[in-house]
């Protein structure tokens, strides 16, 4: 799983983020966790031990936009204190079970005789243990600041809307528990040549007067490499010719591509030589007797 993708921080088809966001959709049993989690203050997570999830921003290249890549990332993450194997007691010492919680993490009180309201133990903070002799080297947390490094596979096609979810590669879990997840936001950088627009990528190209009047074939840059096309006689500036399926390839759909819009700039010179002006010359006096 390493290119699995959210769209504006929502489910893609590939997982997301769960909660109470515009109404509760799932099973029956998940309003119990949910209401679980409001009252306890979204502490059943860190209770469980799960890893946090880290997020970073990864600047790539138009081309590596286009045409995918693989890339490697380094990012920050609080790992398991090597000193105490993540106890946060000092080595020859460990961890007594709370006694105000028994190690549940969380204490029981009634509401109204009727309701038990489940919060988090004030004593522990939700650990369920107590430490005597902390771990010098963590300070007790079980954790220490470290850099990860992990590959990213980064999908043809990929825009700055979407953000690639890489599963288990956040901050390790407590006890075995599973990690969190690294979530990279793409940046792509400009193209000096090409301009995109959706999956069409747009290139702008010179050409002679000459050209543009009689017509020719030249070569234009495309993101597969130059293509050889048409230029129509009495091509006018501004105009354009659009190669189908020589654009960027659809995320969703790789059998799909976008086009390649040619945009003909006719130059005009600043300069003419003798023999230039006296061919313009008398290409206008030919214009002037056929527009009497």
């Amino acid at each position: 799983d390493q290119g699995m993708m959210d769209q504006d921080g929502n489910d893609a088809g590939f997982g997301g983020f769960g909660g109470f966001q515009g109404g509760f959709q799932g099973a029956p049993d998940d309003i119990f966790e949910e209401l679980a989690n409001m009252f306890g203050g979204r502490q059943a997570q860190s209770r469980r031990g799960e890893g946090k999830d880290v997020n970073i921003s990864l600047n790539i290249s138009f081309m590596d936009a286009a045409k995918g890549c693989t890339k490697s990332v380094t990012y920050d993450v609080m790992d398991t204190c090597v000193t105490c194997d993540g106890t946060g007691a000092q080595p020859g010492s460990k961890p007594r079970t709370c006694p105000a919680c028994g190690g549940t993490g969380e204490t029981v009180n009634r509401a109204m005789g009727v309701f038990q309201v489940r919060s988090v133990c004030g004593t522990c903070r939700g650990t369920g243990t107590i430490i005597d002799r902390p771990c010098t080297t963590c300070k007790g947390s079980g954790r220490v600041r470290s850099q990860k490094t992990t590959e990213v596979q980064i999908p043809a096609g990929i825009s700055e809307e979407f953000r690639l979810r890489v599963a288990g590669q956040g901050e390790p879990g407590a006890k075995g528990a599973p990690a969190g997840n690294l979530y990279v936001q793409v940046q792509i950088q400009q193209h000096p040549r090409f301009q995109r627009q959706g999956n069409d990528v747009h290139v702008t190209v010179p050409i002679t007067i000459s050209q543009a009047i009689m017509g020719a074939r030249i070569s234009v840059p495309g993101i597969d490499g130059e293509q050889v096309v048409a230029i129509s006689p009495g091509t006018q500036p501004g105009s354009t010719k659009t190669l189908r399926n020589h654009g960027i390839r659809h995320l969703n759909n790789p059998q799909r591509y976008g086009d390649l819009i040619i945009h003909f700039n006719v130059e005009i010179p600043r300069k003419l030589t003798d023999k230039q002006r006296e061919l313009m010359e008398e290409f206008a006096k030919t214009e002037a007797a056929r527009a009497r």
